[in-house]
């Protein structure tokens, strides 16, 4: 964004889609432009953050709902068939977050996760979850605050 040099005032472009943090909606930007200049994320970019976010895109193969040690909640575990012809384990977060994405088998989806494991098995760990032209935020169980302020 500094290449932009952008200043309080000025108009910009966003082209992006909707998503939900903290239950605001809001707009995640693929594409800015401002003062005659367009900026857009790469495939690397958008594929993997500096955070060690990952996305993940593909079609929902099977659903479980699972429990996990010292968690209250129910969490829904999915296999996705990724548009790279993998086959990966996704723990998309509590159930109760993704009602709105009505998840079904054969749903295309796209997640945003970091690595992780599921009963020792490798899995991705979602933080954000779209499908069906809707985005939950999921948050990561260990920032306890923002967990709990969320689940009330």
């Amino acid at each position: 964004l500094s290449s932009l040099n952008l200043q309080d005032g000025d108009n910009i472009t966003i082209i992006g889609v909707p998503g939900r943090v903290n239950d605001r909606w809001m707009l995640v930007a693929r594409k800015i432009t401002a003062n005659g200049e367009s900026i857009s994320l790469n495939q690397q970019q958008q594929q993997q953050n500096d955070s060690g976010l990952k996305r993940v895109s593909g079609q929902i193969t099977d659903t479980r709902k699972a429990k996990f040690r010292g968690h209250d909640e129910q969490f829904m575990v999915v296999q996705i068939q990724t548009d790279q012809g993998d086959s990966v384990i996704a723990n998309l977060g509590p159930v109760s977050r993704l009602e709105s994405l009505d998840l079904q088998n054969g749903d295309a989806v796209t997640v945003l996760a970091r690595q992780g494991s599921v009963n020792g098995e490798t899995a991705w760990i979602a933080e954000q979850v779209r499908a069906n032209e809707r985005t939950a935020m999921i948050p990561h169980p260990n920032d306890t605050q923002r967990y709990r302020s969320q689940q009330r």
